[in-house]
């Protein structure tokens, strides 16, 4: 999915996303695009935490909330990672 030219309501890092995610209204599906996909990163702490956990934490959030979670690996690293986007 090419997200370039699409409209979003608001960008949010990870850091903030969960807690802001309930006052948010009329969402229908989250993009998470936060997996770290680094073959050579080390920290199994941060990878637990940042992989596991945390999507973890979002798919709950979806199920409770039926709600749509588009998983996307990015195959690059770039600005977007680490991300979670809102589409309005």
């Amino acid at each position: 999915m090419n997200i370039r030219n699409k409209k979003f309501i608001k960008y949010v890092h990870k850091s903030a996303f969960l807690m802001e995610l309930p006052s948010y209204k009329n969402v229908e599906a989250i993009i998470h695009l936060g997996a770290q996909s680094s073959t050579t990163e080390k920290d199994f702490d941060y990878l637990w935490k940042n992989n596991f956990e945390y999507t973890k934490s979002l798919w709950d959030y979806c199920a409770r909330n039926k709600l749509v979670l588009f998983m996307l690996q990015v195959r690059q690293h770039t600005e977007m990672e680490n991300l979670d986007l809102m589409i309005g």
